[in-house]
């Protein structure tokens, strides 16, 4: 299965075997039918409308994404899902909306070591320890009416730092903050749909 975005909505590639019933009202669910299908599902994803989740019913998942990104201009990007040694998550507050740090991967750079950077370059937080990979996300945006993909690998990361953040500023990173855990819902209710998920899945349930 896959999961993208498409301005905050996500569609779902699955399989009709393992469409969930019954779906909501305010679900969208489309059969795969090649380019018009795709053309349909961006012309939902950034209309105003109730439409909250859409489901592309196909035979190949693979084969369905495979067309679908054939649309975009694709842009690899790696990010970190930080915690401290007090189980704190780190998090930073970018162009007026709460997020996770992560940036472009530069040439010749591995996943890895692009989160690691990123991290370090947005907050000032450099002496970090990858524990694991954590998840592949993909969102959709228009850049100079260019239409983006950007294929995010996140990875979990220990720090023990304690000293102060230094923000990159130029990237619109307004403050950087760890965060408890009971003190997470402000952050969840005021980020990315993408980004809250991968809170609740790597931050409040493991």
């Amino acid at each position: 299965m896959y999961k993208v975005f498409v301005n905050n909505k996500p569609v779902f590639f699955l399989h009709k075997m393992n469409m969930p019933h019954p779906a909501d009202a305010d679900d969208l669910v489309i059969p795969f039918n090649g380019r018009q299908t795709m053309e349909d599902i961006l012309k939902v994803g950034y209309s105003k409308n109730s439409i909250r989740k859409i489901y592309l019913i196909t035979q190949s998942a693979d084969e369905a994404m495979h067309h679908f990104l054939s649309y975009f201009k694709i842009i690899h990007a790696a990010g970190g899902i930080v915690i401290n040694g007090n189980n704190e998550l780190l998090v930073i507050y970018r162009n007026g909306i709460w997020d996770l740090p992560k940036g472009k991967i530069e040439r010749d750079e591995s996943p890895q070591e692009g989160a690691m950077r990123e991290v370090c370059e947005e907050t000032g937080i450099c002496n970090l320890a990858i524990i694991g990979f954590a998840e592949e996300t993909w969102h959709t945006y228009y850049h100079n009416q260019t239409p983006i993909m950007k294929h995010t690998s996140w990875y979990k990361m220990k720090s023990s730092y304690t000293g102060e953040f230094k923000l990159q500023k130029e990237e619109g990173i307004e403050e950087a903050r760890w965060i408890q855990r009971e003190k997470v819902k402000k952050v969840l209710n005021a980020a990315y749909p993408s980004i809250a998920g991968l809170i609740e899945n790597y931050f409040l349930n493991s």
